[in-house]
C-alpha cells in the first residue's frame, strides 16, 4: 500500500495540511506541538477510527484558545481524506466529523455531539461498508505490525512475538524423542504437556499429605488391649443365675400382681413410644430446616476464615511493597542528587586535561546516573501499581467480610429460633401416663408389703450377681469389636504405606515426563531461533534467556547482530524495520512505515515500503513537508 496523497482539515491543531507524496518517501519537519504526531494520528482515524494510542475518535475537534473544551458551533469539523494505491488500483477514503444540532424540542440549539461520516472514491456509505473496503487493504491488527518499527519489539508480549515468529519459520518437525513419544500416547504435544505439569502438581500434593494420613491411621491404633475373658463360662453363669432366679420367683403367691404389673410396664412404654413419635414427626420439619441452616452456617464461616486470612496476607504484603516503594523512592533522590566529581586535571603532569576528555567523562557519568534512574523509576512504578491492585483486592475482601460475618450472624439468629421452636418428649405429663404410673406405684406396693423379706433379699442379690456377670458378657463383646477394628486399622496403615510408594512412583513418571517435555520444548525454541534468524538481515531473536540462579528462562527478545540487547535509538529503528520488511515479506502486502523523533536517527534505512518521517525542527513554526522523489 502507499500513501498517494493527504489533506487534513481541522484536525485537533492542525487547521489544514495537504501531502502529495505520490508513494514517495516524506519527511515532515516542525517545532514540538506543530502537529507532527497529529498527521499520523489523522491518517490511522481515517483508516481505523483510532490514533497512534489507540484512542477512539479521541478529542478531534479543536479546542477554543486557553480551555479544554471542543471550540464546537464554528464549523470546524475535522475531516481527513487519502488517496492509496494497493495492488495497482486506487482508492480515495474520507472521514468527516460533523456537529449535530437538534432542531426541535428542549435541546434546540444545543450541541449534541458529533457524527462520523463515511465515503470511499467520493461515494457515503454506511461505517460496515466502509470498513469492508479498508479491512481489504489491510488487517488492522497487521497493519500495526508493517507501519510501526517499534509495535513488535515493544508492544507485542514475548509469547505474541515467538507466536509470530513459529507462523514464519513454518513447520520445524523437531524429533519429541521416542521415551516421550511413547508417554504421549497419541495426545497432541501441547496438551500432554499441560496434563504431565497438571498431574506432577497434583501428584506433588497428595504425596505431601500422605506421611500425615499415615501419622494418623498408626496413631488410632492402641498400644495395649484388654484381657478378653472367657465368654463361654460366662454364659454359663448368667443361665445358672437366671433359673435360679425364675425358680424363686415361680414359687412366689404374687406371681399375678407381678403379671398385672408387667402389663402395666408394657402399656406405659407403649404409650411412651406412640407419644414420641407423633412428637418427634412435628419436630421433623424445623428440625430439617435448622439442619439446613447449620450446613448454610458452616459454608459461610468457612468462607469468612478463608477471607480473613487472605485480608492479613495481603494486608502485609501491601505494607512490605509501601515500604520498599519508600526505600525506592529515598534511592531514586540519593542517585538523581548525585554529581559529576571527576578531576579536571592530569594526575601524572599535573595540567588542565583536554575539555573534550573531561566532557566525556561527565557525559559517561549523566548517562549511567540517568540509567539507574530508569531502573529505580520502573520498580517504583512497578510496586505502585502492586499496592494499588493490592489495596482494590483488600476493599473487596472486607467487604465481602462484613457481609459474611453479617450472614452469620443473621443465620446464628434463625438457629436459636427454630431451636426454641422444637417441643420436648416429655410423656410424664400426660394424663394417660399419670393414670397408669398411679396404679403401677400402688401394685409395687402391694407386692412389697406381702412379700417374704428374706426372699426378696435373696432375690436382689441374685440379680446383682446376674447384672455383673452380664456387664462382664457385654465388656467382651466391646473387646471384640475393639480387635477387629485394630486389625482392619493395621491393614489401613500398610494400604496406606503402599499408595505413598505408588504415589511416589507416579510422581516421578511424571516429573520426568514434565522435564521431557521442558526439554522438547528448548529443543523447539532452539530450531525456531536457527529457522526465524535465518529469515531477518538485523535482527536476530533468542528464546532463552540466563538467569542468576542458572537456569533458563523462556522469552522472545530482541538482539542485534553483535547479540546486544541494549539498543541504540537508530538500531532499534533499523532492527525494527528489518522485521516489517520480513513480515511484510510473508503476509505478502507493505504500508506506509512512519517514523516519529526521525531527526535523531542517522543509520541508513532498508526498505521497499513508503517512509514517512517525522523530525522535530526548531525552525519550522508551521509543518513543512518534504517528498523524496
Amino acid at each position: 500500500m502507499k500513501l498517494l496523497s493527504l489533506s487534513i482539515k481541522s484536525f485537533r491543531s492542525i487547521a489544514a495540511e495537504s501531502i502529495d507524496a505520490q508513494g514517495h518517501n516524506v519527511n515532515i519537519f516542525g517545532q514540538n506541538g506543530a502537529g507532527k504526531t497529529t498527521t499520523e494520528d489523522a491518517f490511522l482515524w481515517l483508516l481505523f477510527g483510532k490514533d497512534s494510542a489507540d484512542r477512539k475518535d479521541y478529542d478531534l475537534i479543536p479546542h477554543k484558545p486557553g480551555e479544554t473544551v471542543p471550540d464546537t458551533g464554528c464549523g470546524r469539523e475535522p475531516v481527513v481524506e487519502a488517496k492509496l494505491e494497493y495492488f495497482g488500483k486506487t482508492v480515495t477514503l474520507k472521514k468527516s466529523y460533523i456537529e449535530e444540532w437538534p432542531k426541535r424540542g428542549e435541546m434546540k440549539g444545543q450541541y449534541a455531539g458529533s457524527k462520523v461520516h463515511y465515503f470511499v472514491n467520493d461515494l457515503e456509505v454506511k461505517a460496515g461498508e466502509y470498513n469492508s473496503v479498508v479491512n481489504e487493504l489491510v488487517d488492522p491488527d497487521l497493519f500495526k505490525l508493517i507501519t510501526n518499527p517499534h509495535y513488535f519489539t515493544e508492544t507485542l508480549s514475548w509469547q505474541e512475538r515467538r507466536a509470530t515468529l513459529v507462523k514464519i519459520a513454518g513447520e520445524l518437525n523437531v524429533d519429541p524423542g521416542k521415551e516421550l513419544l511413547t508417554m504421549m500416547c497419541g495426545r497432541e504435544f501441547d496438551n500432554f504437556f499441560a496434563l504431565a505439569k497438571q498431574n506432577a502438581k497434583a501428584t506433588q500434593k497428595e504425596l505431601d499429605g500422605m506421611p500425615y494420613a499415615i501419622s494418623e491411621a498408626q496413631r488410632l491404633i492402641p498400644a495395649e488391649l484388654p484381657v478378653m475373658p472367657d465368654v463361654a463360662v460366662l454364659e454359663k453363669q448368667r443361665a445358672e443365675l437366671e433359673n435360679q432366679i425364675q425358680t424363686l420367683k415361680n414359687d412366689d403367691s404374687a406371681n399375678a400382681v407381678r403379671r398385672e404389673i408387667a402389663e402395666l410396664e408394657t402399656q406405659i412404654a407403649e404409650g411412651r413410644q406412640k407419644y414420641n413419635a407423633g412428637i418427634e414427626a412435628e419436630n421433623k420439619k424445623i428440625q430439617d430446616g435448622i439442619n439446613l441452616l447449620n450446613f448454610q452456617r458452616r459454608e459461610k464461616s468457612d468462607r469468612l476464615s478463608d477471607v480473613e486470612y487472605q485480608i492479613k496476607s495481603l494486608e502485609k504484603k501491601v505494607s512490605d511493597l509501601s515500604d520498599r516503594k519508600t526505600e525506592k523512592l529515598v534511592e531514586y533522590h540519593r542517585i538523581n542528587d548525585s554529581v559529576w566529581k571527576g578531576d579536571e586535571t592530569c594526575p601524572t603532569c599535573g595540567q588542565p586535561l583536554p575539555a573534550d576528555q573531561i566532557e566525556s567523562a561527565r557525559t559517561a557519568f549523566n548517562t549511567n546516573r540517568s540509567k539507574k534512574l530508569e531502573v529505580v523509576l520502573a520498580e517504583g512504578k512497578e510496586m505502585a501499581e502492586e499496592i494499588s491492585t493490592g489495596n482494590e483486592t483488600l476493599e473487596k475482601l472486607r467487604k465481602e467480610f462484613a457481609t459474611l460475618d453479617s450472614e452469620v450472624t443473621v443465620l446464628t439468629e434463625r438457629i436459636g429460633k427454630g431451636t426454641g421452636m422444637l417441643k420436648p418428649c416429655v410423656y410424664e405429663t400426660q394424663i394417660e401416663y399419670k393414670q397408669l404410673s398411679g396404679r403401677l406405684v400402688d401394685l409395687k406396693n402391694q407386692l412389697e408389703k406381702g412379700t417374704d423379706t428374706g426372699k426378696n433379699s435373696k432375690l436382689d442379690a441374685l440379680a446383682a450377681e446376674l447384672d455383673g456377670v452380664k456387664q462382664q458378657i457385654q465388656d467382651s463383646e466391646r473387646i471384640e469389636i475393639l480387635i477387629k477394628q485394630i486389625e482392619n486399622q493395621k491393614k489401613h496403615v500398610i494400604e496406606l504405606q503402599d499408595k505413598q510408594k505408588q504415589i511416589s512412583s507416579d510422581l516421578g513418571t511424571w516429573e520426568k515426563a514434565v522435564a521431557l517435555c521442558e526439554d522438547h520444548v528448548k529443543k523447539q525454541a532452539r530450531a525456531l531461533e536457527t529457522a526465524v534468524n535465518g529469515k531477518f538481515k538485523i535482527a536476530r531473536f533468542r528464546m532463552f534467556a540466563p538467569q542468576k540462579n542458572g537456569e533458563e528462562a523462556e522469552c522472545c527478545d530482541v538482539v542485534y547482530p553483535n547479540g546486544s540487547t541494549n539498543l541504540s535509538t537508530g538500531e532499534r529503528l533499523q532492527t525494527g524495520i528489518d522485521i516489517i520488511n520480513t513480515l511484510s515479506k510473508y503476509y505478502g502486502v507493505d504500508a506506509p512505515i512512519w517514523i516519529d523523533n526521525a531527526e535523531g536517527v542517522t543509520l541508513p534505512i532498508e526498505t521497499d515500503a513508503q517512509i514517512i518521517r517525522l523530525a522535530v525542527s526548531p525552525d519550522d513554526e508551521k509543518l513543512r513537508v518534504e517528498v523524496q522523489e
